[in-house]
This record gives structure tokens, sequence and C-alpha cells, in this order.
């Protein structure tokens, strides 16, 4: 008898041990400084799968909002980020204005894009971005889903196509925004649709975690930080 409550008692005492190790880790997961990295436009196949290649080897995640009618021949490349545990997010099937469409016409580029990814993954979006920003009072009221925005825009797209003889300056103008004066909770806007971006991820991405962030999912983000998503509602950090 008593050797059975012995068992009992290491038995519990293990359990126990077990559970306060699992809260300690998620604790110690909350306390760390995170932020959500994003990409607006691709997939590109070309450029996503560098920027893929980068956050692998730094064990970083991002998100993807994915412009519908480039997911078909991308599939593999959403399949790849979702394997490393990214998230994909919905940008329309067109990149139209939202703002010049009817609410109609809104869900169709929202369905036909949730389709696309679907098909490619087996998952369906839960977040959207519209682009642009672009997101009046009518567009929350017609999109069923919390809209992703940004806090922290590198404007990398407007350094994409600049001189060659000015690449070096420009990727250090981006990087700088990317990773000074960034806080937690911080959701960045980049573009994966060009080279030039996914060279500036090379260094953005490991500088960010040399400065003590992790790089997660906007979910993810929103999650550890107790911030509950709501259909119609803009978010542009999870502060």
């Amino acid at each position: 008898m008593c050797n059975k409550i012995r068992k009992r008692f290491a038995a519990t005492i293990c359990c126990a041990s077990l559970v306060l190790h699992a809260v300690c880790l998620t604790a110690s997961a909350r306390d760390t400084a995170k932020i959500a990295l994003t990409f607006d436009d691709g997939p590109s196949k070309a450029n996503t799968a560098k920027i893929l290649d980068v956050l692998e080897v730094n064990g970083a995640k991002a998100t993807f909002f994915v412009i519908g009618r480039n997911v078909a021949e991308n599939a593999q490349l959403l399949r790849r980020a979702v394997s490393l545990g990214c998230e994909i997010g919905n940008h329309t099937f067109d990149h139209l204005k939202l703002t010049e469409l009817s609410d109609e016409t809104i869900r169709q580029q929202l369905k036909k894009t949730d389709d696309a990814v679907f098909r490619a993954v087996g998952i369906r979006p839960k977040l959207v971005r519209a682009p642009c920003g672009r997101c009046s009072c009518a567009v929350r009221a017609a999109i069923d889903r919390p809209i992703i925005l940004w806090c922290v825009d590198p404007r990398d797209w407007s350094y994409a196509h600049a001189a060659a003889g000015t690449k070096a300056e420009n990727r250090e103008k981006v990087i700088r925004a990317a990773t000074e004066n960034v806080q937690d909770g911080d959701i960045i806007l980049l573009h994966d649709i060009y080279a030039f971006t996914a060279e500036c991820c090379e260094t953005i991405v490991p500088k960010l975690k040399e400065k003590g962030f992790e790089l997660v999912t906007v979910s993810e983000l929103m999650q550890y930080r107790g911030i509950g998503l709501k259909s119609g509602e803009t978010y542009r950090c999870a502060r």
C-alpha cells in the first residue's frame, strides 16, 4: 500500500512539474519582444522563394498577403511557406482599389482569393489586407474578417526600381527603417515581388533577431498580446 501511495505521489509531482514547465515556457514566450513581418502582392517565384530561404535559416515566420491571381502558378511556394509556420492572408484577387468597388465585387475579390489559396494549401485565409491600405467604413462593413494594416513602412516599393547607382544607399534606408526604432508588437510592411526587398531581408531578418525580437505571424502576435481580432476592424499593431 505504501509503495502504491509513493508511486501515485511521484506521478502527481511529475505531472505538476510538467504543467509548471509548460506555464513557464508560455510566460517566457509572451515576455519575448515580438514583431510581425508582412509581405504584400506575391507570391513571386524567384523573390518569395529567397525570402522563405532567409526565414527558414533564421527560424523566423512571416505573414504573406497574397494576390489571388498569383497563387495557382506559385502553389508550391505557398505550401512551403505554410510548412515553415508562415501565415497566408488575403490581398484580393486583382489588387483593385476596394474603395471604388461595390460590396458584392469586394466579396467576390476575397472569395476568389480564398478559393485559390484553398486549392493550393487546403486552408482559407483568416486575415485581409486591403490593397494600398485603402479602407473606408463601407469597405470595412463589406469585409467579413479582421483587416490588417501596418505601423512600420520601410517603403521598399519606392526604391525597388531606382537607379542602380543608388541601390546600396536605398538598401540601407530600408534596412534602417525596418530595424531601428521598432517596438514590440509592430507590424512591418514589405513586398515579396521585388528582388530588392529579398536582398534587404537578408539583413533585416537576422538584425531583428539580434535585437531580441521573435518574428511571428500576425495571428500569433495578436494572440500573444491577448488581442481578440474582430471582423471589419482594422489593426496596425499589437498594442
